[in-house]
């Protein structure tokens, strides 16, 4: 498998002490990971509302899955715009893979996964953070809405995990949210919409998704 990544500077912070520059580089807080496959069509305002985003300390990690449309052109556009996107571009393994993928490349203390075909609220990345800060969580579900741009909100689930009273290791919570294991009526456990802290997820998504 080969992986073709367009490399971008690093968030970093310039010291002066006297004569002599220091250079600090940092990792971002949140590496936002974006699976894409032939979603040239939607895929702008996917990559805009998170670049958009109040909380601004931010990577976004691009893996075009293969795309045979215009995906990759869509993804470029936005890199020469923003200097905090990374684009992977790869042969087509399929959406788990791609998460996989971005998730070893990804820097950040905590991980967001978002589909191409969809787009994130303003504040969505700060609220999320501050909770799970606050609590100090490992991972936290955000809510959805189901939206049809010519009709506007089709409907807004109650949310994630609901009806479930099953107790889940973490490897069996991860190949539920990747489709691998079948999850239990009224669970709704997805890979997209949560945060995830990058140091319990990293190991167990390289394992997973081999």
């Amino acid at each position: 498998m080969t992986l073709s990544i367009y490399l971008k500077r690093k968030s970093h912070s310039i010291k002066k002490i006297g004569k002599q520059r220091i250079l600090h580089m940092k990792n971002p807080t949140i590496s936002v990971i974006c699976p894409i496959y032939n979603a040239g069509n939607v895929l702008g305002k996917c990559i805009r509302s998170v670049i958009d985003q109040d909380f601004r300390d931010i990577e976004v990690i691009l893996v075009n899955d293969g795309s045979t449309d215009g995906s990759l052109k869509v993804c470029q556009r936005y890199a020469r715009m923003d200097d905090r996107i990374v684009i992977i571009d790869k042969a087509n393994e399929g959406r788990n893979a791609a998460r996989r993928d971005g998730t070893l490349r990804a820097s950040g203390e905590y991980v967001f996964y978002i589909d191409d075909d969809d787009y994130l609220t303003r504040d969505a990345l700060n609220t999320l953070l501050a909770i799970a800060r606050e609590k100090d969580l490992d991972m936290i579900a955000g809510s959805h809405d189901e939206v049809f741009d010519s009709w506007g909100i089709l409907s807004r689930p109650d949310g994630h995990y609901k009806n479930s009273e099953r107790l889940l290791s973490g490897r069996d919570f991860l190949e539920i949210c990747l489709g691998l294991i079948p999850s239990s009526p009224g669970e709704g456990i997805y890979m997209w919409g949560n945060l995830y802290r990058r140091s319990c997820i990293y190991e167990a998504m390289n394992q997973v998704c081999k």
